[in-house]
């Protein structure tokens, strides 16, 4: 049991020193240095490896726009806008209360019975 152990040690060490060498050569590859820790193994060519180097830089930039963008917003900004949410709500709420009783007043109106206006008697 206790080689079993030793060779599961020596097993990790050599797991890890290889994965600290992939990256130490992935990095140090011209041109290469934001390649992933597991190498360029997985990728078909040269032009794939630059098109999804490309495609990350692209990324990369987006990311740091968006990031500056969403700098000028603090929480008050959010807490403004969850305010307005709500008000937005209960007006919504309000308006179908007011909807109902002029649908109700409307009703009533129709039993009432018609009256005809009378004509005015200065009028030939």
């Amino acid at each position: 049991m206790d080689q079993l152990n030793k060779s599961r040690e020596e097993n990790q060490a050599l797991t890890e020193a290889v994965q600290h060498l992939d990256q130490r050569l992935v990095s140090s590859s011209p041109g290469h240095a934001a390649a992933p820790a597991v190498g360029r193994s997985n990728v078909a060519s040269d032009a794939e490896w630059s098109s999804v180097l490309e495609e990350k830089r692209a990324l990369e930039v987006e990311n740091a726009a968006l990031k500056e963008e969403l700098a000028a917003f603090d929480l008050s900004f959010f807490d403004e806008i969850d305010d307005l949410k709500f008000r937005y709500s209960e007006s919504v709420k309000l308006l179908a209360e007011y909807e109902a009783r002029l649908a109700q007043m409307e009703s009533n109106a129709r039993v009432l019975p018609h009256v005809q206006p009378q004509a005015d008697s200065t009028t030939v």
